[in-house]
């Protein structure tokens, strides 16, 4: 914990907070609650349960939760020490109207994250009738998008871990064994490098009793892998015998696409010339991609989170910016549709950028 100095962040949302005219920030249990404390409860949501963290623009951050998190909670280490809490299954309504009313915020404009769940977003307005909410997204995703040092040790590790898991599907993967048996080798390998998590996404996200057979693509996906909190994603496609000629030259341009998007990361490129060249050289050989070419990586499980490398995005690639590269054409008339795709994560550097998973991206076949 002592890594990751969240009084700045803290500041830093403050600072962001002032600038848009928020006078605090209401933020659910999730990725963001961990990047701005060190703890957060498991995500639900009213009216399973409330967690909640309030930021006030000035005065003590307060995390909510239930008693049953409360005693969790004492056993962590948080950046924020006021907690107040409620037993599961009472409506905490009372318990928010009094806290607003205390730290002078019954009404104002309060800042919450886009996918803040209807369910809470109710509560809080029933709760705090007078209160002006609006998004706070920008903030967030401004907060998050460059990493520290500290969190790019930590994606560097991580993305470790998964090549380790490249090598193990390299290796385990063989016409005739059960998707479900290699899938099982490619989790055991990925924990035993330090994956915190058993969850990946691609071929293997069900762990099925069919049988490999020659002519599969396996679309080894590794976005769940994690260490200390944060997530990886990245992805290799591997041949089960030697791939047909239309599938190496689709592999040709998925390659060109993968460098012609290296060649423009660094820092000043505007996020969209990534994307919009990058699917260009898939187009221009008579294929689609039908999906963002990269997003970054962190705190969120399975998902995208900021800087997303799409056609509309018009902000500067920056220093600290850790995101995947992902171009890639769907195969079809498989037994199932499976992306060939290179997926890589890249952080963005003073001059350029720095390969953060090394596998190699060559054509694969097992």
């Amino acid at each position: 914990m002592a890594e990751f100095d969240f009084a700045s962040r803290i500041d830093r949302a403050r600072s962001l907070m002032a600038e848009q005219g928020l006078d605090g920030l209401y933020i659910n249990a999730g990725p963001n609650m961990y990047y701005l404390t060190g703890f957060s409860p498991l995500e639900g949501g009213w009216p399973i349960w409330l967690s909640a963290l309030l930021i006030p623009l000035d005065g003590e951050p307060v995390i909510v939760m239930t008693e049953m998190y409360h005693d969790i909670f004492v056993h962590h280490e948080s950046h924020v020490q006021d907690a107040r809490t409620y037993m599961d299954g009472e409506d905490p309504s009372h318990l928010l109207a009094d806290l607003f009313r205390e730290k002078g915020l019954s009404s104002g404009c309060m800042g919450v994250e886009d996918g803040m769940g209807f369910g809470d977003f109710r509560l809080l307005s029933d709760a705090v009738p007078a209160l002006e909410i609006s998004s706070a997204q920008g903030i967030l995703d401004q907060l998050r998008m460059i990493k520290d040092s500290a969190e790019i040790e930590i994606l560097r590790r991580v993305c470790g871990i998964m090549d380790a898991g490249y090598e193990a599907a390299q290796r385990e993967i063989k016409e005739g064994r059960t998707e479900a048996a290699v899938g099982m080798d490619v989790i055991r390998a990925l924990v035993e490098a330090g994956s915190e998590t058993l969850e990946v996404a691609g071929h293997f996200s069900t762990l099925s009793a069919r049988r490999i057979q020659r002519g599969d693509a396996i679309d080894v996906d590794l976005a769940g892998v994690s260490y200390k909190g944060y997530f990886g994603d990245s992805a290799r496609t591997f041949f089960v015998g030697p791939p047909t000629d239309e599938e190496r030259a689709m592999y040709d341009v998925v390659i060109r696409a993968y460098h012609r998007a290296l060649e423009l990361v660094r820092p000043g490129v505007e996020a969209r010339r990534v994307h919009n060249e990058t699917v260009k050289v898939i187009r221009d050989a008579g294929y689609d991609m039908t999906w963002k070419v990269g997003h970054g990586i962190g705190l969120t499980c399975l998902g995208h989170e900021a800087p997303l490398l799409q056609q509309d995005a018009d902000f500067p690639l920056e220093p600290g910016m850790v995101h995947v590269i992902d171009p890639g054409i769907f195969l079809r008339d498989k037994h199932r549709d499976s992306p060939l795709h290179i997926e890589d994560v890249v952080l963005v550097t003073e001059d350029g950028y720095e390969h953060l998973t090394q596998f190699s991206t060559e054509l694969l076949w097992v």
